[in-house]
């Protein structure tokens, strides 16, 4: 009855990334950052994410160093302000991106818990700040920091060429 089973990792077998997601979740239980990531204020409604490698329900990722910017309050008084990554498995152009929201109240983030299973979304929030009519306050880093048993990834510095150029963190 081998058409009833499939065993994914042997010699010769192919896992898939869908395969490997699944596996990583299993196995890290969470969602968050290895390494890297740092976000500061580069300037008026300008953030700065540092290079980074992190991993949501599996799916591992790297964050290029960069900078990312706020729509400022057009009125009086501080809005809220936070810094996500968005992750659409159903998007085939660009399943993940760097996002922001600016609101009185922000919305809830999606988080489909069978993200893998369903090829839907999830979003894991880095940062949350206030937004004024000058520029952001309050900047807060909020991701969880996923260690690992072996020493979190490796190297203590990043030295990884990226699209944006050689990088030491």
């Amino acid at each position: 009855m081998a058409n009833n089973i499939v065993l994914k990792t042997f010699r010769g077998g192919s896992v898939t990334p869908l395969d490997d997601a699944i596996i990583q979740q299993t196995v890290i239980g969470t969602n968050g950052i290895f390494k890297g990531c740092n976000i500061t204020y580069a300037r008026g409604n300008v953030l700065h994410v540092s290079q980074g490698f992190g991993m949501i329900k599996g799916r591992f990722f790297e964050v290029y160093d960069c900078e990312v910017g706020v729509i400022l309050n057009s009125g009086s008084g501080t809005l809220q302000g936070r810094l996500y990554i968005h992750m659409d498995l159903s998007n085939a152009d660009e399943p993940i991106q760097l996002l922001t929201e600016t609101a009185s109240v922000l919305t809830d983030l999606t988080g489909d818990e069978d993200v893998n299973y369903n090829n839907t979304a999830y979003d894991l929030e880095l940062a949350t700040f206030g937004v004024t009519r000058t520029g952001i306050t309050n900047l807060d880093a909020t991701f969880e920091k996923i260690t690992g048993a072996s020493g979190s990834g490796g190297a203590s510095t990043l030295l990884r060429s990226t699209e944006s150029g050689y990088l030491n963190e």
